[in-house]
């Protein structure tokens, strides 16, 4: 884990936002285990207010949640903290939401359901493609 990608904590931080309670829970843990520190919200409009407080390194989005959709959550993080690399989890796989995903700015996109095996190796490649040119290449992968 590259130095810059630390807080004081010594920790990534990632921002996981999913209207799934449980979810969010569940995987909050399983990230703690592996030395993320990890911030949760359940809706686009607490993530934003999150980011307003706190520097994260990563944000792991579903698409799928009422009132703000993580499309347009991502469209506004974008405008806020554009370095700050996002994921996002889907249910329903579509090459179209896949193309618009990646032409607003997103790193990589993920099919529910997902292992966290699957998780953790994204969230990891992610954050190792920081630099713009490695980005273009995860996203060609993708």
């Amino acid at each position: 884990m590259a130095a810059d990608n630390m807080q004081a904590s010594g920790k990534t931080v990632i921002l996981q936002v999913d209207d799934d309670e449980t979810l969010c829970e569940f995987m909050s843990v399983r990230l703690t285990r592996i030395n993320y520190e990890v911030l949760t919200a359940n809706s686009g409009k607490e993530a934003l207010k999150i980011l307003e407080d706190h520097k994260v390194d990563l944000a792991i989005i579903d698409v799928s949640m009422p009132g703000m959709s993580g499309y347009e959550l991502l469209k506004h993080m974008k405008k806020k903290a554009p370095e700050v690399p996002v994921i996002l989890l889907t249910g329903y796989r579509d090459d179209s939401n896949l193309h618009m995903s990646l032409e607003v700015g997103c790193n990589s996109f993920i099919e529910k359901p997902v292992t966290f095996e699957t998780l953790a190796f994204t969230i990891d490649r992610v954050l190792q493609a920081r630099k713009p040119g490695d980005i273009r290449q995860l996203k060609k992968a993708a």
